[in-house]
């Protein structure tokens, strides 16, 4: 596994693949979460802007290229949906110019519920952004608010409806299991509602372990 270290690009691949994963962090947020330790700072629209024409860069002169298909390429943070659509554009487009990028290529972008308008969501649909990922955490209110998140249960309902009517057919969100005064039952009612929901995928997280991590 080869990965350049330092540096908000990585790509990752395997001796004996012919394919190649990229990872873009994005370290905005609109507010931050009170049990996060990543690498992230409060979103400012200059900085944000600074850093997006600093990744260009890093793309246009990285050397590492070889002869290698890539097929995934993952916008992490952080909240890469603090980005502007046309920032994101020039990001997308120093990729495909650099790499040889798979036409059918996933392309995942991490986002916030709540956090982004139906216009919004057509504009990264149109630059090709194929997968959503996003962090429901939990359908409980309270729970929302004692992990310091700024959406609701409804806010999850109504971003996941608007990621489908904006052309999304691949989405993901994560739920956080075992959270401090969580019981059996209040955890089943989350499984059910993100069940309801029919996402393509669900990440389950167990809240010990990632404090462990963290």
């Amino acid at each position: 596994m080869a990965v350049h270290q330092g540096s908000e690009i990585r790509v990752l691949q395997s001796g004996k693949m012919t394919s190649a994963g990229i990872y873009i962090h994005i370290p905005f947020c609109r507010s931050r979460c009170s049990y996060c330790d990543f690498a992230t700072g409060i979103y400012q629209a200059h900085a944000a802007e600074r850093y997006t024409r600093a990744v260009v860069r890093e793309i246009s002169n990285w050397s590492e290229v070889g002869s290698l298909t890539v097929n995934t390429i993952y916008f992490g943070g952080g909240t890469p949906s603090t980005l502007l659509p046309q920032e994101l554009q020039a990001i997308v487009f120093a990729i495909r110019e650099r790499f040889d990028v798979d036409p059918n290529a996933e392309i995942t972008m991490e986002m916030n519920p709540g956090g982004l308008d139906s216009q919004t969501l057509r504009a990264f649909r149109s630059l090709g952004i194929n997968r959503a990922s996003f962090g429901a955490q939990t359908f409980d209110d309270q729970e929302l608010a004692r992990l310091g998140r700024s959406h609701t249960a409804a806010d999850i309902r109504k971003t996941f409806y608007d990621l489908r009517n904006a052309g999304f057919t691949n989405i993901n969100f994560d739920l956080i299991a075992g959270l401090p005064g969580q019981t059996n039952e209040a955890w089943l009612r989350n499984v059910r509602e993100a069940l309801a929901l029919k996402p393509e995928h669900l990440s389950f997280i167990y809240w010990k372990c990632m404090r462990e991590l963290l």
